[in-house]
């Protein structure tokens, strides 16, 4: 046979020929601390929401948010919000630092 009695073959696009590559799934990141210092209240109760978003993301078991000693009003709006989240299992001051307060998730 020659080339010219061939059947031609039909060309296929390379995207039906090469299998594309599989993206890689990225784990979340997340940070394990936290420092709210120099926030105001709207703005610590942004980060503190995004932060929470990315932890739980991540699958991190908790996550330490610094406020200060005398971080007063920072401190009890994210204890306020704190009990609002139902997916918190709980938070304290951390015992050697109580500017510090520990959220586990």
């Amino acid at each position: 046979i020659s080339p010219i009695d061939q059947p031609r073959r039909q060309v296929r696009p390379v995207s039906e020929t090469v299998p594309l590559p599989v993206t890689q799934r990225h784990e979340p990141h997340a940070a394990e601390e936290v420092d709210l210092h120099g926030l105001t209240v709207e703005e610590a109760l942004s980060t503190i929401d995004q932060a929470l978003n990315d932890a739980l993301l991540a699958r991190l078991p908790a996550v330490r948010f610094i406020h200060g000693r005398s971080g007063g009003r920072i401190r009890g709006a994210l204890h306020r919000r704190l009990g609002e989240i139902g997916t918190v299992r709980g938070f304290r001051l951390d015992p050697r630092n109580p500017g510090v307060t520990i959220v586990k998730l």
